[in-house]
């Protein structure tokens, strides 16, 4: 073979090459979001849907948490520093944490929740 078919063998494997991995080291999206209040799971949200949750406390305040085209969010608290309502929304990776109301949504479905197992 000459030298241009060995370049252009080349340049089509790197081609593949760099196309696959592209595709199997993408990140995986969360296909729902786990509300935990206070260590106990009180609900399961599919991203797929959009959906409303009000968290109400049981020696008072709330969360309100929304999900909207695949994001999940802490749309309205009235917890002191509103960490959790700044965060804005998000698809999946690191969970949602409101530490003044014990409240944590983490995702189920992701790279991370399949690792761990």
């Amino acid at each position: 073979m000459s030298a241009r078919r060995w370049a252009a063998l080349f340049l089509a494997l790197a081609a593949v090459l760099a196309g696959l991995s592209v595709w199997l080291l993408r990140p995986a999206e969360a296909g729902a979001a786990q509300v935990w209040l206070d260590g106990q799971q009180i609900a399961v949200l599919p991203l797929t849907e959009d959906t409303e949750l009000l968290v109400e406390l049981p020696g008072g305040g709330y969360n309100r948490i929304v999900v909207s085209s695949g994001c999940v969010a802490v749309a309205e608290a009235d917890c002191p520093d509103g960490i959790c309502v700044a965060r804005g929304p998000v698809r999946g990776g690191a969970p949602v944490v409101c530490l003044p109301h014990r409240l944590v949504i983490t995702f189920s479905g992701d790279a991370l929740d399949s690792v761990a197992g």
